[in-house]
């Protein structure tokens, strides 16, 4: 895996499905998910980006899942996952996700996730 240029950041390509984007501030890393469906399966690749969200070092953490209608349970453990290890560094975590995802993560952590 490396670092390509990518405008005033860098972007990592876990797969093509997963997307980090480091600042060009060095302030925020976004791990985008590029695909519309996830199911059980991907959960697996999808700790490896979360995990490499997390080796940025950046403060602020941007979880992008707007693209996805359907987020299995397997994937919502691991944005649980990465709420736990973001906190116990210090760092901000923020989701953007549709309406129904956000209703489950929220219920999840009763609030303590910024969802956008």
């Amino acid at each position: 895996m490396s670092y390509i240029a990518s405008g005033t950041g860098n972007t990592h390509l876990v797969d093509e499905r997963f997307r980090i984007t480091v600042s060009g501030d060095a302030q925020r890393a976004t791990l985008a998910v590029l695909a519309d469906n996830l199911d059980m399966c991907d959960a697996g690749q999808f700790s490896i980006a979360c995990t490499a969200l997390l080796a940025t070092g950046q403060p602020e953490l941007f979880l992008d899942l707007y693209a996805v209608e359907h987020i299995p349970s397997t994937v919502v453990a691991e944005v649980l996952k990465l709420y736990e290890a973001a906190e116990s560094h210090n760092r901000r975590l923020v989701v953007a996700c549709r309406e129904m995802a956000s209703r489950v993560l929220d219920s999840l952590l009763a609030g303590s996730i910024e969802l956008v």
